[in-house]
């Protein structure tokens, strides 16, 4: 017997086990290789996991109603997304026409508090057969699920296929290499990134013939993250029991069960010293130290590795009294490992910022600056397009500004006035500084000094200054009142 995958881009997020037994294990957020590692491979035939319930189940019905050997599902691991309460609901509570919440796409909705979302192009009477002759059984460990204290179905069901139809995303024309993006927030980070990726990164094909988005060189800076007081709100795929315990294995060389080693280890004691403790050292001789490197990977061992470092450089720098610090991942999930590594990192960045002041021995201040990620490869794999979409359907415009009158450029702002038949553009620096003034009879010739100047750094402002030169040109030629950010009344 052979388990059959009716989803490409799901292949990859399998594990497969025993083509002979009746069970398949769902590990929701949690990895399913920490789970295979504490069950026999006899005692399922396919292990997976199931990050959002709102498309994801769709995939998983399709997989189920493929395979009729499976009887008894089992659920395990971190419900997060509360993937797991809907598969529940699914099989014990049923399902009714809807229509999708993103899309309004005609749809079978799961009857419960969250949302689920199977096509409709499944026959409802195959939906009926699978809850049937399927059981589902939550487990909170997988090491204690006894396999004979479940009912197993009489029910029995044909195998029904289903092939799924992915819907297309636009794929944008952009750079080759090289962006950035700057956020308060890890979260409104992550939101923005999933969001570019969908649209800009470019698809290629993986070896195993699953599809990713890719973008190279993408650079996030984070800029308002305490690390003392993380921001994890809804929209943020973990919780904070799980970011402490992950921070473990970068702050220290804490190295939990089944790996086979952590960042933290690399970081501090892999080479044979602590190279925290190398760097403060170095800053503590001189606090403008441009050395104050951190390197994970082992060229010995790492270039012929099956399982290499995907963190490999952070480079720490003190300026104006503030411990910024700049991270290069060669590989970096973006869906899955981005937010739990770059929160991570901020508590990291804090560790070094207070050991630094302890090192000085004396008072001094030290705050924490920007954290900088380059990934170096920055992807989604195609088995999450779908959930992508659906999490920033949901809270894009909750954690992301929007408006472009509201959007802070780094570089600084603009004060735009009339003087007698002039247009008047003061450029100040973000703390209110005049740097330069501007003159000019219209937009236009405005536009070309500031664009020279290059004191725009993103779009919004841009858009914003436009459309503040020309309410203010057209004052000008009627003779009207003009003032900047309130309505403009044409003669």
């Amino acid at each position: 017997m052979v388990y059959k995958i009716v989803d490409k881009a799901a292949e990859k997020a399998l594990i497969l086990g025993n083509p002979d037994s009746d069970t398949a294990i769902i590990t929701l957020w949690t990895m399913k290789d920490a789970v295979a590692k504490k069950i026999d491979k006899k005692e399922y035939a396919v292990i997976g996991q199931l990050y959002n319930a709102e498309r994801g189940i769709d995939v998983l019905v399709r997989s189920l109603l493929a395979n009729p050997q499976i009887k008894i599902l089992v659920v395990t691991g971190n419900d997060l997304s509360k993937s797991g309460i809907v598969l529940h609901d699914f099989f014990n509570k049923g399902f009714e026409k809807g229509k999708t919440k993103s899309t309004q796409r005609d749809c079978w909705v799961v009857k419960g508090e969250f949302d689920g979302f199977i096509g409709l192009d499944i026959d409802e009477k195959d939906l009926d057969a699978l809850r049937e002759s399927i059981t589902c059984v939550k487990v909170e460990d997988i090491a204690d699920f006894d396999k004979s204290m479940v009912t197993i179905p009489e029910a029995d069901r044909k195998e029904k296929i289903y092939e799924r139809v992915e819907e297309d995303f636009n794929e944008y024309a952009t750079l080759e290499n090289a962006f950035v993006m700057r956020s308060e927030k890890v979260v409104e980070s992550w939101l923005k990134v999933l969001d570019f990726i969908l649209k800009f990164g470019r698809t290629t094909e993986n070896p195993d013939g699953t599809k990713v988005k890719e973008l190279i060189n993408l650079v996030t800076v984070i800029t308002d993250e305490d690390p003392n007081k993380l921001f994890l709100p809804d929209a943020f795929p973990y919780d904070l029991n799980h970011i402490k315990e992950y921070t473990k294995t970068i702050t220290t060389d804490f190295k939990p069960k089944d790996v086979s080693y952590t960042y933290g280890m690399r970081i501090r004691s892999h080479f044979g010293f602590d190279q925290v403790e190398k760097v403060v050292e170095k800053l503590k001789n001189n606090i403008h130290e441009r050395q104050a490197v951190i390197v994970l990977w082992d060229p010995k061992k790492d270039i012929n590795s099956d399982v290499p470092p995907c963190l490999n450089h952070i480079w720490v720098r003190v300026r104006e009294g503030k411990l910024f610090m700049t991270v290069t991942f060669r590989s970096n999930d973006m869906f899955m490992a981005y937010p739990q590594n770059v929160m991570a990192l901020r508590c990291l960045q804090e560790v070094i910022r207070k050991d630094l002041i302890g090192a000085l021995g004396k008072k001094v201040e030290i705050k924490i600056g920007d954290l900088i990620i380059n990934s170096e490869s920055a992807h989604l794999y195609e088995n999450t397009w779908e959930s992508c979409k659906d999490i920033i359907e949901k809270y894009y415009t909750e954690h992301v500004q929007t408006d472009p009158s509201l959007i802070y450029d780094p570089r600084g702002n603009f004060v735009v006035s009339l003087e007698g038949k002039k247009i008047v553009v003061k450029y100040t620096s973000p703390n209110g500084e005049q740097l330069k003034k501007f003159e000019g009879l219209n937009a236009y010739q405005l536009r070309k000094q500031i664009v020279r100047e290059g004191l725009l750094s993103i779009p919004e402002h841009g858009y914003y200054m436009g459309h503040e030169l020309t309410k203010a040109e057209i004052a000008l030629k009627q003779g009207n009142t003009y003032k900047q950010d309130q309505p403009f009344q044409y003669k």
